[in-house]
């Protein structure tokens, strides 16, 4: 199968970055903006072989950014009518490329431009906890960005209302989860200093920019 040259990766990158302006080029194949403390992007994912790509929405969360690594939170990716995943081969992007950006505005539970209102991007955390999946059955990290998220919009009552339902929750699952995912925890209850001192967050966010490198990302906010 032919592989996608980088010549062809990067006209790629800008027929995806022309559909969606409010994103900037982040790296080959990945295009970016920020949220509030969310970064916000399309992913044209490739396999080992690089001989197609997987576009996949994704945000990631800045505040606790512990390393320069961009997770692929709140995923969702282009699939094909049997559901599985939609990879697109380069002669597949230059015959379909306009059907495949219908099909992908279809799966995007949020714009990518603008202000975002802060109960569409909650929607979206909630469906990704009520999907089912085994990956989302104990959903730390979908409470950790929900608790920041409220923290962010000034909704302080919810962000400790859903903490101490988090908390509860946690202490019932099984021993062998916790023991396995202890770190992840203690990071998460780190989230109580937080919430008696939100106005620390803007601070956290800057710094994780920097980290980064993403100090010009453009920006909207969650209202």
């Amino acid at each position: 199968m032919k592989k996608i040259t980088p010549s062809k990766k990067k006209t790629i990158s800008n027929h995806w970055n022309q559909k969606y302006p409010g994103l900037v080029l982040y790296k080959s194949m990945w295009l970016l903006r920020r949220i509030g403390p969310l970064l916000q992007g399309i992913c044209l994912d490739r396999d080992s072989t690089n001989a197609n790509y997987l576009p996949t929405f994704h945000v990631h969360n800045l505040i606790g950014q512990e390393d320069d690594f961009i997770s692929l939170s709140l995923k969702r990716v282009l699939v094909k009518s049997n559901g599985t995943p939609q990879r697109i081969t380069e002669m597949q992007h230059d015959k379909n490329f306009e059907e495949y950006i219908k099909e992908f505005n279809g799966i995007v539970p949020f714009c990518f431009a603008g202000d975002i209102k802060l109960k569409a991007i909650v929607k979206a955390y909630e469906q990704e906890i009520n999907n089912g999946r085994a990956d989302t059955k104990y959903p730390l990290q979908q409470w950790y960005d929900l608790v920041c998220l409220y923290l962010w919009a000034g909704k302080k009552k919810d962000a400790e209302k859903l903490f101490i339902k988090a908390k509860q929750s946690i202490e019932l699952w099984p021993v062998e989860v916790t023991g396995y995912i202890k770190d992840r925890i203690d990071k998460f209850m780190l989230l109580q200093a937080y919430i008696e001192k939100p106005l620390r967050l803007p601070d956290l966010v800057e710094q994780a920019l920097e980290v980064l490198k993403l100090d010009d990302l453009p920006s909207s906010e969650i209202l």
